[in-house]
């Protein structure tokens, strides 16, 4: 089923489970894989509410974790097939942080890591990040680790920049380094899972005959390994139905070409004609301004040329400043008219701050900013329980800071910074390593008795703890015997959740001691992401981050719309992500075809925005760039001639 962005293609998985429901396939039959877990948990709850009677387990996943369901049920074939994985009783898949974590590791062992990478311009944790990222994609394309430097090596424009060439060559030696690394531990990393599911999982008649159905949202953005997935089910006789979303493959690891040529070559597929009317003036121009930035743009989708054509609104603006005061002005007559604050967004190629600050301080209205996850580490309340961790564990080591007491206590009692610093002055004693009990507070009224009661409570409660107990289950007992009226909003007891998580992996997974490796885990680990937004918020954020979420509004603004931030580079710090997917060809990635890439993946993310939009489309621009440089950019000519080439 191929269809508009936001056009109903969710809507038409959901119906293809009621038909084989209705012709009596059973539900544990039948997989559904969802764009990620916030779509997956949507779309059981969708399907739970459509059937009265529901019985039987509802299989809706991602890609990702119906690979590792999978390799974790057919564990003892893995392990037969194999037997370098040693012996556990069932998989330990690393998550993001604890992968990191045995990167950092990894390299520290290696001698020549430090030399290697000195003068590569990245800080060490960016390398860290770039050696997983780049294994990642490899696998999730059925690429050995061990191609990945030669792949690199092969496409870099410069075939006489010997430095670039040996970083790009380590890269396979890192990532293998890496694997051997986590592997002897009894691990997997989520890179190997992958690997393992594509050439192991898929190969056995017992996984073919766990399932017969296969429906699959959002394919545009499936990775090489489950596209080979889809033509064995076709082989071995399984339905199939693809949601096929026109202009969408954003992800580093899709292979969006290759997942066109599917559809097209290798399914009966049909055009989901039932997207928004309101909408239908801004998909033409969607489609007009996607051919006209990438002529070989290809939209299959019956497009009418609407009556009156649909006209961008051009917002200028001397300084970036002056072009978000000009939106901000453009916005309040909108509101004047009484369209609502959720129904308007602006899309940036960077979320400026500063920008930020002017819009909100002009319409006095907050803005929702979906931001990439924040580390853990950021999270008062994270670095408030490691704290008490520390102090529930003396055989550690470790002892809280003044600054971290003081934090510890106003979070943990509820306490204002004026009596939280007068309590951590009276009771931290940094020499005997320990806090005081309530007897050496000076001034007990200035702090509270009640206050000094919960103090006591805790500090005995901290001495009392079990030192065999695990940190994650003392941190579930802490929460139940004396933090239930602290943490008690759902955004807190979801990063309290999140930490007990990752110290209950850690400690299962054997990477090390929980002690010595929680505290480097968290540098890696990330916080929930934002929630969706109110209807009475204004979204502002960047093209990517705004198509995965799910947005849409009535009003767009694209927001400096000349800067060069809009067309992302193929190269990322030392990997290019299509060269580690099986859509390169083999060349040279040379500065033509870095633009031609560049293009594409433009074309298609403004098409996607546009899509996005059901009203207006205003696009903004500046003479100056936030750093006082002349904008040259063309896109904003590009797009409004669009438009004009049709009237």
């Amino acid at each position: 089923m191929v269809g508009w962005p936001r056009g109903g293609l969710s809507g038409a998985c959901l119906e293809r489970y009621r038909e084989l429901m209705a012709t009596g396939v059973a539900p544990e039959r039948i997989v559904v894989l969802a764009a990620g877990r916030e779509e997956a948990q949507r779309m059981s709850a969708r399907l739970e509410g459509a059937f009265e009677r529901f019985a039987g387990p509802l299989r809706v996943e991602t890609w990702m974790s119906f690979a590792v369901r999978m390799l974790a049920e057919f564990w003892g074939e893995v392990l037969g097939r194999e037997p370098t994985l040693g012996t556990t009783f069932e998989p330990v898949v690393l998550d993001f942080a604890l992968t990191r974590h045995c990167v950092e590791r990894a390299c520290a062992l290696c001698p020549d890591h430090e030399a290697r990478f000195e003068n590569c311009g990245l800080k060490e944790e960016r390398v860290w990040d770039q050696i997983a990222s780049a294994a990642w994609i490899a696998c999730t394309s059925g690429i050995s680790l061990e191609a990945v430097g030669e792949r690199l090596r092969a496409a870099w424009p410069d075939g006489e920049d010997t430095q670039r060439l040996a970083l790009l060559g380590a890269l396979s030696c890192c990532a293998r380094r890496t694997r051997d690394y986590i592997r002897e531990r009894g691990a997997i990393d989520a890179a190997g899972a992958v690997e393992l599911f594509g050439r192991v999982v898929m190969g056995l008649d017992a996984f073919w005959g766990s399932f017969d159905h296969l429906v699959v949202d959002r394919a545009e953005d499936s990775c090489a390994v489950a596209l080979d997935l889809f033509g064995r089910c076709q082989e071995r006789g399984k339905g199939l139905f693809l949601a096929y979303t026109v202009g969408g493959g954003g992800l580093y690891t899709g292979v969006p070409q290759l997942a066109a040529e599917f559809v097209v070559r290798r399914t009966r597929f049909r055009y989901l004609d039932r997207p928004d009317p309101a909408g239908e003036a801004l998909r033409w121009l969607a489609d007009r301004i996607a051919r006209r930035i990438h002529p070989e743009f290809k939209n299959p989708l019956p497009v009418a040329v609407p009556d009156p054509i649909p006209q961008p609104v051009l917002l200028e603006g001397q300084t970036v400043i002056d072009a978000a005061e000009a939106v901000a002005a453009a916005i309040r007559a909108l509101l004047a008219t009484g369209v609502l604050p959720g129904r308007i967004a602006v899309v940036a190629p960077l979320i400026d701050a500063p920008v930020a600050t002017v819009i909100e301080s002009v319409l006095g209205l907050p803005l929702h900013t979906p931001r990439p996850p924040a580390s853990l580490l950021q999270q008062p309340l994270v670095r408030t329980l490691l704290s008490a961790l520390d102090l529930a564990y003396p055989q550690w080591g470790r002892f809280p800071t003044f600054g971290e007491v003081r934090l510890m206590l106003g979070l943990l009692l509820d306490l204002d910074p004026v009596r939280a610093e007068l309590l951590a002055a009276d009771v931290f004693d940094p020499v005997g390593r320990v806090l005081r009990s309530r007897e050496a507070v000076r001034y007990p009224e200035r702090v509270g008795f009640e206050k000094l009661d919960r103090y006591q409570d805790l500090i005995d409660w901290l001495a009392d703890n079990p030192q065999q107990d695990a940190p994650d289950c003392t941190l579930g007992r802490l929460y139940t015997d004396l933090l239930t009226e602290v943490i008690c909003e759902p955004a807190d007891q979801q990063l309290l959740f999140e930490l007990m998580g990752i110290a209950r992996r850690l400690r299962l997974s054997g990477i090390a001691a929980v002690p010595q490796g929680l505290g480097a885990v968290l540098r890696f680990a990330h916080a929930p992401p934002t929630r969706p937004p109110a209807s009475d918020r204004l979204v502002f954020s960047t093209p990517w981050s705004y198509i995965n979420q799910g947005f849409a509004a009535d009003y767009q603004f694209w927001f400096d719309i000349t800067s060069e931030r809009w067309s992302r580079p193929s190269w990322v710090g030392l990997y290019n992500h299509r060269v580690l997917t099986p859509e390169w060809d083999g060349c040279r990635y040379d500065y033509q075809r870095d633009q031609n890439s560049r293009t594409r993946r433009l074309a298609r993310t403004l098409f996607n925005l546009c899509c996005r939009t059901s009203r207006g489309l205003h696009l903004v621009r500046s003479a100056l760039s936030a750093r006082g440089e002349a904008n040259s950019g063309q896109l904003d000519r590009l797009i409004l001639s669009a438009a004009e080439r049709a009237i």
